[in-house]
């Protein structure tokens, strides 16, 4: 390459040298995952059953449910509340993730919680009683 092609393109086309696209081997294993899931759908059913089950637990404690959706939430109102419960959860060994003001509207901050295939129907009742129990 003639220097001063070089010298242009490294100045400016910076997509050349910075870039926010996937690697190559993320790819890979994305596309490795997407293989085992399709394969494998008794992690898909078990996915669906565990949704069933939280929803059917959270609709008897007054709780928010997202309709066949893996990603749910529990309301908890104020920055310092959301903190201490997704601190309270954590303790018990719950995975949960707190979602502050500004990223929602005040006084809709909220803890996420993300089921999965492998949450056993325990786990699940243990994390909505936790969170009655504790922070509600």
């Amino acid at each position: 390459m003639l220097p001063r092609t070089k010298d242009y393109l490294i100045n400016f086309a910076r997509s050349l040298i910075y870039t926010t696209a996937l690697s190559e081997s993320a790819v890979a294993d994305i596309l490795v995952s997407l293989e085992l899931v399709q394969r494998d759908r008794q992690k898909q059913v078990d996915l669906l059953r565990n949704i069933d089950h939280y929803g059917a637990l959270a609709r008897s404690l007054n709780l928010p449910f997202q309709d066949h959706s893996p990603i749910q939430y529990l309301p908890v109102s104020g920055n310092d509340q959301v903190r201490e419960a997704a601190v309270e959860l954590t303790r018990n060994r719950f995975r949960v993730v707190p979602i502050l003001h500004p990223t929602v509207p005040e006084g809709m901050e909220r803890i996420r919680v993300s089921l999965h295939a492998y949450n056993r129907t325990k786990d699940i009742d243990d994390l909505l009683e936790t969170f009655q129990k504790h922070v509600s």
